[in-house]
């Protein structure tokens, strides 16, 4: 009866009901759309990171002065930490303890770079290598001199812009060059060759001004482990890195950044632009910067091309551009001034026609390439690594938010890393023992051998007739360490820099990390425990304050609903004196009217409050299944962690909002009802006229 009444008065009130009901709907959708968009969005920046990085958890030695941080800090600088020397007792530790933990895998981060060489670099490497065919090296020693007059026609212009070469230098390059186009200087080659090709090598090759160095992030991991538990990682060119072998997998973005070549790249970033940003060339400085940029780098393009291929081109180009000239240097220059009206025709001749004739990669999938790096002792060291495929990471491989890594196996890592095991420096001491024995035998110094080990590459050197230091060591059975294979636990049997935990179910990561401290403490495992957002450095301090930021937005939102829920409930119970007089002048006592009221709140908020939260869940399941598209910022594809972002929402969330609109409502009305219920039938009769 008492609920009865309360709605009849609520029936009896429609207008200023539904105007009040209305606001307390508002209110409840927001904070349903808010709370559901804010925490589905800190979930798919938490799957960006753990699913391609840093695990739910890290591990990092307790020795280290800095604290970890798995994607770098300020500056895109690494923290200098300790290594790890115990992974293996540390992983069969959790593994034996917290049953919350699905995986737990090795890492560490360095950065190296790699030379491949200039054009001219590599066309000496294929001459060097190619003998015995006189028609195909002849058509190389062609191309050859075809550079080397091309770097004649430029050199003078390029040192004149970068203006950091003495004029005596200067006229040494230029008598280099002189030298190098002589006919006397061909006319001995075949007679001279190692001579004059290191000529080539050393005096004329670094003449040529292409910025071939490349630097990247790589992480060591074990690689069957790093693609089974980071379900981002996504193999698309290639294969993965064998079980057991070493080898190298390329970031797709850092590929084609870093290792296609610079027209190219350009080429495809400004087609991108147009076709997906809108862009338009003219009036756009950045995009004109890049056409330029092509157009100054155009020896890039000629200087790949051999006689045979200039004779099959030239034609094709003339024709294109309808221009009677026969100098292809004019040509490609030519053809490289774009606009907004030829782009697209021009970007397409350029893949059909020119690409296939130059070296469109500075490395392939399948190549062998010396990777080299700064150790943390401080000096530099270098090993062999084979390309097995390029991989992305699903749905947002260009975030500029995520670090571009490349992976590696864990054995290589330590090598360049400059770490031994007790295995492999008893190894190295009996190779350098066998190489001062063979020093002994061809009057080495001792520099010459320190050179060698330092270099980390096979080096021949030669002596007194004898035969090379390379052939006596073959001799020994040295092996290829490529050719290798080695098990999961030999590969865990070593240093790494930190450790990613796995956790089956990611909501139990604060009892898993107490769990892991616990242990650390018991097993003297001398370790540091980060949740995911401490270990991600930067990017974390990014991604909490996104989180922030958004609970602010949302929260400042919810607020202005509640103050005009909180003035709209006490305007409407004061409009009430009159009609409370006239009960309680019925004998209606003031705790029987001040429960009549908030009943009447209670079922107003609950209702409208249900009413809102059913829109917000109809908006949340629309957007679960179709998504939020995250368009073509490169931000939003990280933050939604991938192309759409798919709201979802937990029944204890929603809950938890009704019981907050219908709390805020009961509070407004408390004060003014409680009020109006204290003032005798009379006087409040008397207000109400």
């Amino acid at each position: 009866m008492f609920f009865k009444l309360a709605f009849r008065n609520l029936l009896s009130r429609k207008i200023k009901i539904i105007v009040i009901g209305s606001v307390v709907a508002f209110g409840s959708l927001i904070a349903v759309i808010g709370g559901s968009f804010v925490e589905s969005m800190s979930d798919g920046m938490r799957k960006s990171i753990t699913n391609s990085v840093s695990g739910d958890i890290q591990l990092y030695s307790a020795d280290s002065k800095e604290r970890l941080s798995v994607t770098g800090g300020p500056g895109g600088n690494f923290p200098d930490i300790e290594t790890i020397n115990n992974y293996k007792q540390i992983k069969e530790v959790i593994l034996a303890n917290v049953p919350e933990v699905k995986a737990v895998v090795a890492q560490g981060v360095s950065m190296g770079f790699m030379n491949p060489g200039n054009i001219l670099d590599i066309k000496l490497a294929e001459l060097r290598k190619l003998k015995g065919n006189w028609r195909e090296e002849q058509a190389l020693k062609d191309h050859v001199r075809s550079i080397i007059v091309n770097i004649q026609k430029t050199y003078v212009n390029n040192v004149t812009e970068i203006g950091s070469i003495s004029e005596e230098d200067l006229e040494k390059d230029k008598k280099n060059i002189k030298k190098a186009l002589s006919k006397e200087f061909w006319a001995s080659f075949d007679s001279n060759r190692n001579e004059h090709l290191e000529f080539l090598e050393n005096r004329i090759a670094p003449l040529i001004y292409d910025e071939s160095t490349v630097f990247f992030l790589y992480m060591g991991v074990v690689p069957g482990q790093y693609v089974k538990n980071f379900p981002l990682v996504e193999v698309v060119k290639g294969e993965p890195i064998p079980r057991g072998k070493r080898g190298f997998l390329f970031n797709e973005a850092e590929y084609e950044n870093q290792a296609k070549h610079k027209i190219a790249r350009r080429l495809d970033t400004i087609k991108q632009d147009i076709e997906k940003k809108h862009r338009a060339i003219k009036g756009d400085k950045e995009l004109e910067d890049r056409i330029k940029a092509n157009v100054d780098q155009v020896s890039e393009i000629y200087n790949q091309l051999n006689p045979l291929q200039v004779k099959e081109l030239l034609p094709k180009l003339k024709a294109f551009l309808g221009s009677s000239s026969d100098d292809i240097n004019e040509l490609c220059k030519e053809f490289l001034v774009m606009d907004d009206s030829n782009f697209m025709g021009r970007y397409k001749f350029f893949y059909d026609e020119i690409a296939p004739k130059i070296i469109l990669y500075k490395i392939k999938v399948g190549d062998v390439f010396p990777l080299q790096t700064i150790t943390k002792n401080g000096y530099a060291k270098s090993i062999n690594l084979k390309l097995y495929g390029i991989f992305k990471y699903k749905n947002f491989e260009d975030s500029p938010l995520m670090g571009h890594y490349n992976v590696m196996d864990l054995m290589s890592f330590r090598d360049l890393y400059g770490f031994m095991s007790a295995e492999r420096l008893e190894e190295t001491q009996k190779l350098e023992k066998e190489m001062e024995k063979i020093a002994g035998d061809l009057d080495m110094k001792e520099e010459d051998i320190e050179k060698i080990f330092e270099e980390g590459k096979q080096t021949i050197v030669k002596s007194k007739g004898n035969a090379s230091i390379s052939d006596r060591i073959q001799k020994k059975d040295r092996v290829n360490v490529l050719d290798l294979t080695y098990t999961d636990e030999q590969m865990e049997d070593g240093i790494c820099l930190n450790i990613a935990v796995i956790l089956k179910d990611p909501s139990k990561m604060n009892k898993v990390i107490k769990k892991i401290e616990k242990l650390n403490e018991e097993h003297k495992l001398n370790i540091k425990v980060l949740n995911w957002l401490d270990a991600s450095g930067t990017l974390g301090q990014f991604t909490f304050a996104m989180k922030v930021i958004l609970y602010i937005f949302i929260a400042v939102i919810f607020i202005v609903a509640v103050f005009i829920i909180m003035n709209s409930m006490l305007m409407a119970t004061m409009e009430r004196t009159k009609e409370i007089g006239t009960m309680r002048a019925m004998g209606a006592q003031r705790n029987y009217v001040l429960k009549l009221i908030l009943a009447e709140t209670s079922m107003l908020s609950s209702i409208f409050g249900m009413l809102g939260i059913f829109i917000g869940l109809v908006i949340v399941i629309f957007f679960h299944y179709f998504g939020i598209p995250a368009g073509t910022s490169q931000v939003f594809l990280f933050l939604f962690s991938g192309p759409r972002l798919y709201l979802s929402v937990e029944f204890a969330y929603v809950l938890a909002v009704l019981a907050l609109i219908v709390f805020v409502s009961l509070v407004a009305s408390y004060y003014p009802a409680r009020k109006a219920a204290s003032v005798s039938p009379i006087t409040a009769m008397h207000k109400g006229e």
